[in-house]
């Protein structure tokens, strides 16, 4: 601010403070102290009192700048009291119009109503005429008949005029073309090219899915003499119409009767090739029966490992595995077969396989371990085959106490022996943990459970970066021998915290002392959900193990996670209530279409004999069907049902789906397996997440090519040598992928999808806080 601008300003607070100013209200004007003190300093101000008082020629100056603003303010008055009278007038002439027009509305309203003997509004006509309003609005929009605007707007119209043209006015409803197809008696597509003939436009053109419509008064002309009626035609449509509605709920019903008929003589059909049959001898059930840790399964190899001969089914190919070396390491031979390895033991009579690779055969005895599986969705068809096909003198089921009541209700519809039942108690007291086990400050031989790779991988990555920790970590993507060797590192002490997921509650002996609960919630391909019962006590139970330690102990990483704990560790598990089967070849082969839709009606015709009703159930058939829609009908057919079946009954993963649909092609083709591509490993050494993810991908895919190697159908499209070499390079990646796991930092994080911020190791959330309460800029 200037010195003349400080002055003005000064001038116009003066007048309001009567001349004076306080020393504060003078400060105010000015933004610095130099031109404060000039204005001061040119004496046109007197300090009095401590108030500023003007005096001389800004005085003077003073009183002429008020007489100015008094003169201004009252030209502004007299202006603003000429501008109400003038719009108070304006306003005045805008409602004697308004009254004059009324008036003369009115008064043209009367005269009218005196010519006319009786007037009525559109909705008196409709009632009066029996027309509906919009064919009235068209008719009356183009007709002479005489009307009137009353002065609320309202228009009325003669109603003898409109009653004389009571025909005219009907001639304006609108008809369709189906209409007029059905009345005449030809196709749609006839009426529509004798109207382009006649250059009959549609009164209304129709969209995709609407059809146009016409003006009855442009279409009569359609009609011979004499043109009937329209309300004689639409009576006649609506009884066509009737009719042929009803014939095609008859048809329709007929065609459902059919196909009830159909289902009925397949599912009789099914029935009677039901895959259990009677027989004179069925093995001696034994159910042994225990929570995890409980010996239940001990027990069951100590009697196999006496018998002449036998076979042990597992659940996953490490627990066959483990059985596999124990045997042959207590001196009885013992194979090993599994969907991706045959390994064979000279002089072996017993045999441990995972339970997909059973085969009926004469045995000693069979070990059925946790049969609980049965009631399975996807896999339970498996289990229930042992049960319904086992030939043994004994039949050993390792299963958990909620599926001994169900086990036992099906062994005997089917005929077996009254089984004997072993209850084993649980070995290694096992406990709820008070305080919390937070991975701020880890806690030594504990097992941290996670729900997801990443998650195993960014917490083992924090506690060796951040706690520098030696950690081990398993989850469902590593390889069996991987995954024994991280276990086998925990349990000598090399790494001094496990981090693993949900593939931990079975078939993995990992004794640990503490089990810890990072999230109780996982993502299970549809939803995220909370854990049952039965998950959460499947888990927990791995804490603790007789011989190892004194007790088990079972916590979590936070409060709300040890709340929802206690609820699950002590909750009653709920009981299976039925078993699962799966399609033979032999079924599908009676239905008809592809494969997708023979999987998908025989789950939907339910052929379960009466006897099983209660007890049985279709298993989940929808990932097969996925991948059998992945292969064209002609290339179906080509393959022929058995090997379609075969295909898609492989262990197929997303990162092996590609290989999967290459094998497919090339055995349609050129009969014979395309060998898996060279693995492709990151260049920089700085990236091992990445050389992680490209072995589990080599990893995969040759065991998905030794699945499909090891069965008969396709034994003549691969080699020995092939196969040799596919196990060969399998073991070695594996052994790459354990040592990459032990030597390397995976610096695995997490980190905010918009601003590439660090995120907690254990949050589930792909944002941070800010980047989530940040609206979107559209």
């Amino acid at each position: 601010m200037d010195y003349e601008a400080a002055k003005s300003v000064l001038l116009d607070r003066l007048a309001v403070a009567e001349g004076t100013l306080k020393e504060g209200d003078l400060k105010g004007l000015f933004h610095k102290k130099k031109l404060m003190s000039e204005f001061l300093a040119s004496g046109a101000l007197v300090l009095v009192g401590g108030m500023y008082r003007a005096e001389g020629a800004l005085l003077e100056g003073l009183e002429a700048r008020r007489q100015a603003i008094l003169a201004r303010q009252e030209a502004e008055r007299i202006e603003a009291e000429r501008a109400r009278a003038e719009a108070a007038r304006l306003a005045a002439e805008r409602e004697a119009e308004r009254k004059r027009i009324a008036d003369a509305m009115n008064r043209a309203f009367q005269a009218f109503r005196e010519q006319r003997e009786s007037i009525a509004t559109i909705s008196g006509l409709v009632k009066a005429l029996g027309i509906r309003k919009s064919m009235l609005e068209r008719g009356l929009a183009v007709l002479p008949i005489a009307s009137c605007v009353d002065a609320k707007g309202g228009t009325w119209y003669d109603l003898h005029e409109a009653k004389a043209h009571r025909e005219q006015l009907l001639s304006f409803s609108t008809v369709k073309t189906t209409f007029l197809a059905t009345c005449l008696g030809v196709t749609p597509q006839t009426v529509r090219r004798r109207l382009q003939t006649l250059d009959i436009r549609p009164w209304s053109q129709g969209g995709i899915h609407r059809s146009s419509l016409y003006l009855w008064r442009d279409v009569r002309v359609l009609f011979p003499e004499p043109i009937p009626e329209l309300s004689v035609l639409e009576a006649e449509f609506e009884e066509k119409k009737q009719a042929a509605k009803e014939a095609k709920e008859a048809k329709e019903a007929k065609k459902r009767q059919a196909l009830i008929e159909k289902q009925e003589r397949d599912r009789q059909q099914l029935m009677a090739m039901f895959p259990i049959v009677a027989r004179a001898t069925w093995p001696q059930p034994i159910v042994s029966v225990g929570a995890t840790n409980s010996g239940k399964t001990h027990t069951a190899i100590e009697a196999l490992a006496a018998a002449p001969s036998g076979v042990y089914l597992a659940p996953l190919r490490l627990l066959a595995w483990e059985i596999y070396e124990r045997l042959n390491a207590q001196g009885v031979p013992c194979d090993l077969v599994t969907g991706e390895e045959v390994i064979r033991t000279p002089n072996a009579r017993h045999q441990a396989a995972t339970v997909e690779m059973f085969r009926p055969t004469e045995e000693q005895i069979i070990v059925l371990d946790e049969a609980q599986m049965a009631a399975d969705p996807q896999r339970g068809g498996a289990w229930t085959r042992v049960l319904t096909h086992a030939q043994a003198k004994t039949l050993y089921l390792c299963c958990a106490p909620e599926a001994l009541p169900l086990l036992q209700r099906f062994v005997s519809v089917l005929g077996y022996p009254p089984p004997t039942v072993q209850h084993h108690q649980r070995l290694c007291p096992l406990q709820l943990h008070d305080a919390l086990f937070p991975i701020e400050k880890p806690t030594e031989s504990c097992i941290y459970i996670v729900f997801s790779r990443i998650d195993a991988l960014v917490l083992k990555s924090y506690f060796e970066e951040q706690k520098n920790i030696p950690t081990s970590v398993l989850y469902g993507a590593l390889p069996p021998d991987v995954r024994r060797a991280q276990a086998e590192r925990f349990l000598r002490g090399e790494t001094r915290i496990c981090v693993a997921t949900d593939a931990l509650g079975m078939g993995m002996n990992l004794p640990a002392r503490y089990i810890a609960f990072t999230t109780l919630h996982k993502f299970d391909g549809k939803q995220r959900r909370l854990l049952t019962p039965a998950e959460v006590q499947q888990i927990a139970g791995r804490a603790g193990r007789f011989g190892w330690h004194e007790f088990g102990a079972v916590g979590a990483c936070s409060p709300d996670v040890q709340h929802d704990l206690q609820h699950l560790f002590s909750a009653t598990v709920q009981k299976p209530t039925t078993l699962r089967i799966t399609p033979t070849l032999q079924e599908l082969e009676m239905l008809a279409g592809s494969l997708q839709d023979r999987l998908a009606y025989w789950a939907e015709l339910r052929a379960i004999p009466s006897s099983f009703q209660s007890l049985l159930s279709p298993c989940d058939t929808r990932p097969l069907i996925e991948l059998a829609a992945m292969i064209p009908l002609d290339m179906q057919r080509a393959l022929g049902l058995e090997r379609c079946l075969a295909f898609v009954q492989a262990p197929v993963s997303r990162e092996t789906l590609s290989y999967w649909g290459q094998c497919v092609h090339s055995f349609l083709h050129h009969d014979e397996f395309p060998l898996p591509d060279e693995i492709s490993l990151p260049k920089r050494s700085s990236e091992p997440s990445r050389e992680l993810l490209a072995l589990e991908r080599a990893v995969g895919e040759r065991e998905l090519f030794l699945w499909l190697a090891h069965r008969p159908l396709f034994a003549h499209a691969v080699t020995s040598a092939d196969i040799d070499e596919m196990t060969e390079q399998k073991h070695t990646l594996s052994q790459r992928m354990d040592a990459l796991l032990c030597r390397a930092k995976l610096q695995q994080k997490k980190t905010c999808k918009s601003c590439g911020k660090a995120l907690a190791p254990l949050s589930w959330e792909r944002f941070c806080d800010r980047c989530y309460e940040t609206p979107y800029d559209f």
